[in-house]
């Protein structure tokens, strides 16, 4: 009879973090550390609080998406376009 590998799936738990945003990487994503990982954030900026759900916990990086900024970044603006949310303001000519 064959027997077939089952990689064991990883447990995700979603679980909430408050942590301080330090870099942005390559892809313009955020860069956080928390349990000696790396933890990549989207929508934050460096210098931000923010309050993070993990959605992939890998074993040597996570990644989470902003659920509320607790201290913003004076880089912050308000966007100009109310559609900003739909289409990022991608001025096409």
């Amino acid at each position: 009879m064959a027997q077939f590998y089952s990689a064991k799936r990883r447990v995700t738990t979603r679980q909430t973090i408050m942590l301080t945003v330090h870099d942005l990487d390559a892809f313009g994503q955020s860069v956080a550390r928390h349990n000696s990982k790396a933890l990549f954030v989207q929508s934050a900026l460096p210098g931000e609080q923010v309050e993070v759900r993990t959605e992939e916990d890998k074993r040597q990086y996570s990644r989470g998406v902003v659920q509320r900024i607790i201290s913003a970044s004076p880089q912050r603006v308000v966007p100009r376009c109310p559609h900003f949310s739909r289409c990022s303001g991608a001025i096409v000519e």
